[in-house]
């Protein structure tokens, strides 16, 4: 039989990936899907997420190892190698006080499928070159799959437009995981711009023209298409990325878009975002005035078509699964 890929990730939207890829969908439990494995033989690639973290049980990581699939010969795809954790302790759904221990078990995890046909991706050359240089994995088997824009995989995404076209007098910032809220509040506190903030933090207290509290799925989305512009404030003392899909989708909805340089920000907007220093809140309430200040701005409208073009062409989810399948090709 012809070696084959196996995928336990689906990109419904990209129909050469399905169709050439075997996919394994997730059956209720780790042994039955384990066991929809073990049929991979010597010359397959398996794709696995290794973005599923403690909240899913690691799920694709574990079913791999259970299935012994590098064992039986087979290459190994692990997406969005997840070396780092994807959140603080306070932001984690493990016990903080487990924390670190949990980090560990992840690692330990990666490195258990690591073999000379296993190749990791990650979402920016800084975390490829600190994951190869931290995990000891040669750095020719470590690759930098940027990540995409997901907006227009909504069933609502032409409401979305439409409401992107009829911006409300406010910014938008969003998200839990990796957020500085400490910087958006030094920044904009006290001033005139009213901000909403989609957030399950309730730590320290809210300006009088912040609006901040959690919201739906479909809430976040209306909201941040109603904004006038979106802010996505990160943590960049960590050397996770984070937020890539916030600012992404604002940027294909046509937003004015701030984001501070933080791990990976630069490559996914290149230049379809206004990019202000990591942790100096005068540069971003400076940037903030001047876009809603400056509507349109020769340069604010050449920042945001460079942004729809981005979220059209190079970071999509087409191009994203292609660019696996060609990785797998080539295992």
């Amino acid at each position: 039989m012809p070696p084959r890929i196996h995928s336990l990730v689906s990109a419904p939207r990209v129909p050469a990936y399905q169709e050439q890829v075997r996919l394994v969908r997730y059956r209720g439990s780790l042994r039955a899907y384990a066991g929809a494995l073990r049929e991979v033989g010597p010359g397959d690639v398996v794709v696995v997420n290794g973005a599923l973290g403690w909240g899913d049980r690691y799920r694709d990581l574990v079913a791999a190892l259970l299935a012994g699939v590098r064992r039986r010969g087979a290459g190994i795809i692990v997406l969005d190698a997840n070396w780092l954790s994807r959140s603080l302790p306070s932001e984690s759904r493990a016990p903080a006080f487990a924390h670190a221990a949990v980090t560990r078990f992840a690692q330990r995890l990666l490195l258990a499928l690591d073999g000379r046909r296993t190749i990791f991706c990650l979402l920016s050359d800084a975390e490829r070159q600190s994951f190869a240089r931290e995990a000891g994995v040669p750095l020719e088997r470590v690759v930098v799959t940027p990540f995409f824009a997901t907006v227009e995989l909504s069933p609502r995404y032409d409401e979305l437009v439409a409401l992107a076209r009829s911006p409300q007098p406010f910014v938008f910032a969003g998200g839990d995981t990796l957020r500085d809220y400490g910087l958006l509040r030094e920044a904009l506190g006290g001033t005139a711009v009213q901000v909403r903030v989609a957030t399950r933090r309730t730590a320290g207290s809210w300006p009088s023209n912040f609006e901040a509290g959690p919201l739906s799925a479909t809430e976040f989305q209306d909201t941040m298409a109603a904004s006038r512009a979106v802010v996505m404030p990160l943590n960049a003392s960590t050397p996770r990325s984070t937020g890539q899909q916030s600012y992404l989708n604002a940027m294909r909805l046509g937003k004015p878009t701030i984001v501070n340089d933080a791990v990976g920000v630069r490559e996914h907007v290149a230049g379809g975002a206004f990019v202000v220093p990591p942790r100096d809140p005068a540069a971003l309430r400076e940037r903030v005035e001047w876009v809603l200040a400056n509507p349109e701005s020769p340069e604010l409208r050449a920042v945001v078509e460079r942004g729809i073009a981005r979220t059209t062409g190079e970071l999509t989810m087409e191009a994203y699964y292609m660019r696996i399948l060609e990785l797998a090709r080539g295992l």
